[in-house]
This record gives C-alpha cells, structure tokens and sequence, in this order.
C-alpha cells in the first residue's frame, strides 16, 4: 500500500487504499489485486483530467523521446548494413562486419522486441523523471495510447489475406503480438519505476 501510495501521490488516495484494505480480508486475492489495478486507473485518470496540459506534455515527451530512440536504432541499423556489405573505407583501411552480422531466426524477432521494450522504458523513465511529484499517474495517457497504436500492426496481419502475403501461423503470432503487448506498459512501467527512483526532484 505504501508503494502505491508513492506511484500515485494522489490527495484521495489514501482513503481508496483504507477502504481496500478494511474490505481485502472478507474478499479473495483476486478481488484484492483487481481493486488496486483500478485504484491505478481511476487515480490517474483522475490526475489527468485535473492537470490536462501536463497529460498532454507527457504524452509528447513519451513520443519525442520514442521518436529519437527508433532514430537512432534506424541510424545503427544503417550503418550496420553498409559495414555487412561493402563496409567504409577510411584512412586506407576497409572497416567491415561479418555478411549476417544479426541474429538468425527466431532470435531476429526477439532481437527487435528486446529493442522495442527498451523504447517504451526510456519514454516511460522520461515521462515520470519530469514529472515525479505526479508519481506514475502522468505515464498512463501515453501507455494507453502506444497500446491502442499497437493495435493497427495486428489488425493489418490479421486481416491482410491478399495475393502475396504471408500467412502468419498462430504460435508465432501470439509470441510475436504477446510478446509486444506486455513489452509496451512493461517497459513504460518499468521505466517509470526507474525514473521515480533516481534522484533529484521533479518538475511540475
């Protein structure tokens, strides 16, 4: 209770947390941890709502920072492939890398959903190290959004059936779309558990 009162800061939640804890002994494990994932939702929603134009700045700040991450990724992912096929040739001297310096199947995939994860933790540490006195609750807008987005690539393979595309069996879909719906709010959170611990106080 302690913890959750720390990643949500909220004035009210102090009194939903007491009336859980009165009730969790006549109710099972599962209504207990149902109760507190809505008291996380409810809580930041709320904290949204009465601080708007900071959602909206950490819904920018998540983005921006996505977008200089998969940036830089795309530059090394360049450079990788130049040096794998030809290389550079600098001060007389070739500078090369093996012709498949990437991981062979199926670890390409995990390769990328490691990467991604990554992504998502940083923008989740950014968002709460700019605004830690709002604990997590400024995180959530930006989490529920990448999750929505998420949704477009699975409904493009999942709906795609025209000439030429790959049918993608069922085991990997799941492992594939499993794996990227719990890296999203799992490194959002995880960052955001990062950036509230560091030091330093936040901004408003």
């Amino acid at each position: 209770m302690t913890m959750l009162e720390r990643l949500l800061p909220s004035r009210d939640i102090g009194a939903l947390l007491g009336d859980i804890a009165e009730e969790a002994p006549r109710r099972s494990r599962l209504w207990y941890w149902s109760q507190l994932f809505a008291v996380v939702v409810v809580a930041s929603w709320r904290d949204a709502r009465k601080h708007p134009w900071l959602a909206l700045r950490a819904i920018a700040t998540g983005g921006a920072t996505l977008t200089a991450y998969f940036g830089t990724v795309q530059l090394i992912g360049r450079v990788i492939r130049v040096l794998s096929n030809g290389g550079y040739y600098l001060a007389g001297h070739w500078l090369t890398l093996p012709s498949r310096p990437l991981p062979s199947p199926p670890y390409d995939v995990l390769t990328v959903l490691a990467i991604n994860a990554v992504g998502f933790l940083i923008s989740g540490w950014a968002i709460v190290r700019l605004h830690r006195s709002h604990g997590i609750a400024m995180a959530m807008p930006f989490l529920i959004i990448t999750t929505l987005l998420a949704l477009v690539p699975l409904a493009i393979v999942a709906m795609d059936t025209g000439p030429g595309t790959r049918t993608m069996p069922v085991r990997e879909f799941v492992v594939v779309f499993g794996t990227l719906f719990m890296s999203i709010p799992g490194g959002i959170l995880v960052g955001g558990l990062i950036g509230l611990r560091s030091g330093g106080r936040g901004r408003l």
